[in-house]
């Protein structure tokens, strides 16, 4: 087992994450969107403050939590997955070329929440 403190866990862990979403959206298992946020929130939780790419963690955790939003209809996974992603953004530099990425992906939750609750 890779301990918590291995410089490459929290990019595995988002890996696996978004394998299992990938996964999820051609079977549509319930059990697998759980295991891709479980994934992508350990992710999130080791990467250091200062990790340059904590807000891809972030985004892909507020991804994973949209798709169970649009599978279960829980309004608390799209209000989460909009606070991971505003996070994201929160923490990326104006000047990172992935910034507008981020932002994109909010407006995606952000459109995703009114299309289903209003």
């Amino acid at each position: 087992m890779t301990p918590d403190n291995d410089t490459g866990k929290a990019a595995w862990l988002t890996n696996l994450g978004n394998s299992l979403v990938r996964y999820f959206q051609r079977e549509g298992k319930a059990e697998v969107i759980e295991d891709a946020i479980v994934a992508h929130h350990r992710a999130v939780e080791i990467a250091s403050a200062n990790d340059a790419e904590k807000p891809k963690y972030l985004s892909n955790l507020g991804h994973s939590l949209k798709f169970r939003f649009e599978n279960s209809g829980h309004k608390e996974d799209i209000e989460n997955a909009i606070l991971a992603q505003s996070r994201a953004v929160e923490m990326t530099p104006a000047n990172d070329s992935r910034k507008a990425t981020w932002l994109t992906v909010l407006g995606s939750s952000f459109l995703c929440r009114f299309e289903l609750l209003g």
